[in-house]
């Protein structure tokens, strides 16, 4: 769950075709519900969300807030975080946080969200997506490349990209490295596009950013609990 970030190249699709690319034996099923400049408040008050979690067994639910909300009002964040984590885990699923980046004019920004989404991960005992670490990881080693939007706040395919690998080694506790290296945007129709394909030397060193960010930021995968354990 998000909002225009999670959806502007539908990364939890992404996600999917990075699994697939894979050929792992167990395939990941993912939905998204991410309305335009959603919060996690307004995502609660809806009730959307939670009607879904009433109506699947959910393995993990990703909680995407709203861009500046972690870093200008964090109690805020934390107060709607506790209120899903709790449904989220009373219907045996876990809680993922998904730390997003800072605006591309604004990179020291990352260190308030960073902060802001460990703190509420720690409380919860919840899983960090820690994609915008991963962005500036990138950006540090490669600035030529260029993965945000041209409004310097969204993600362009190739930040989606980064987010589907993030995502992938999180919840498969597994290397992206060698897969897929095709780039995706989505459709307004919900179709998606294929916007060509990562050089293998930039999906390299994203993959190996991703690995290496993600190990260093996570409990190791066999202290992660899903449903089907």
């Amino acid at each position: 769950m998000g909002n225009s970030y999670t959806y502007a190249d539908d990364i939890p699709w992404i996600t999917q075709q990075l699994a697939a690319s894979a050929k792992t034996a167990q395939p990941l099923e993912a939905e998204m519900i991410a309305p335009l400049g959603a919060t996690l408040q307004g995502q609660w008050e809806a009730g959307v969300v939670m009607n879904r979690l009433h109506q699947t067994n959910w393995d993990y639910v990703v909680l995407q807030e709203q861009s500046q909300i972690p870093i200008q009002a964090a109690p805020l964040m934390a107060h709607y975080a506790r209120l899903f984590d709790g449904e989220i885990k009373a219907n045996g699923a876990r809680t993922i946080l998904f730390l997003t980046w800072p605006r591309q004019q604004q990179p020291e920004n990352l260190a308030a969200l960073t902060n802001t989404i460990f703190a509420i991960a720690k409380e919860l005992n919840a899983i960090v997506a820690p994609v915008g670490i991963v962005w500036s990881e990138v950006l540090k080693q490669r600035p030529s490349l260029a993965i945000y939007h041209q409004d310097g706040s969204h993600p362009n395919p190739i930040g989606s990209y980064i987010a589907g690998c993030v995502f992938y080694s999180v919840l498969y506790g597994k290397s992206p490295v060698g897969l897929s290296r095709t780039l995706y945007t989505a459709q307004r129709d919900g179709g998606h596009k294929k916007m060509g394909e990562l050089s293998k030397a930039d999906a390299m060193l994203i993959q190996q950013i991703t690995w290496q960010v993600v190990q260093s930021k996570q409990p190791k995968h066999s202290e992660i609990k899903t449903i089907a354990e």
